[in-house]
């Protein structure tokens, strides 16, 4: 089991508060607005867009991947780059994952499998519709086999950031 959530590569690291628990490997965003705007929180939008930035441990002798940021405290993240590695988190109960597959945020900080979205068409042309397509929405592939379909808890997976 790694003890580093930042496998191989060299992705920009900073640190910024955050405005709730965050454990390294988590997948981050910045919060848009309210009295948290601009600190980290957990990526909470499933299957929405995403940017590569991902919670890892203090750097500190002692720091280990286990280790949660509490709510108001700075947190050290990475801005990865692609074909950077890292250890980041699955949900509890996730599809089986195989290695090469796409992944996407899962809400809460973990990845999932990545579904394309249906669009509906009307080729009709008498109704108007809008369509949202995420362009970001993929993050990264795996890198290793991991079934956690049936497990209750999140468990990491190691996955190369694209």
């Amino acid at each position: 089991m790694p003890r580093t959530i930042v496998l191989k590569g060299d992705p920009i690291t900073k640190e910024e508060k955050v405005s709730e628990s965050i454990t390294p490997g988590h997948l981050v965003e910045f919060v848009p607005s309210g009295g948290s705007a601009g600190q980290l929180r957990k990526h909470a939008n499933a299957g929405q867009d995403a940017a590569p930035i991902f919670a890892i441990e203090r750097d500190y002798i002692g720091g280990e991947i286990d280790d949660a940021y509490s709510t108001n405290e700075f947190a050290k993240y990475v801005v990865a780059r692609a074909g950077d590695e890292l250890y980041a988190w699955i949900p509890a109960g996730a599809a089986a994952i195989k290695k090469g597959d796409l992944l996407q945020s899962a809400g809460s900080g973990n990845l999932r499998k990545h579904t394309a979205a249906a669009q509906a068409v009307n080729e009709g042309g008498s109704a108007s519709y809008t369509v949202t397509q995420y362009t970001r929405a993929v993050v990264a592939q795996a890198m290793e086999d991991k079934d956690n379909s049936g497990g209750g808890a999140a468990v990491r997976l190691i996955v190369q950031v694209i």
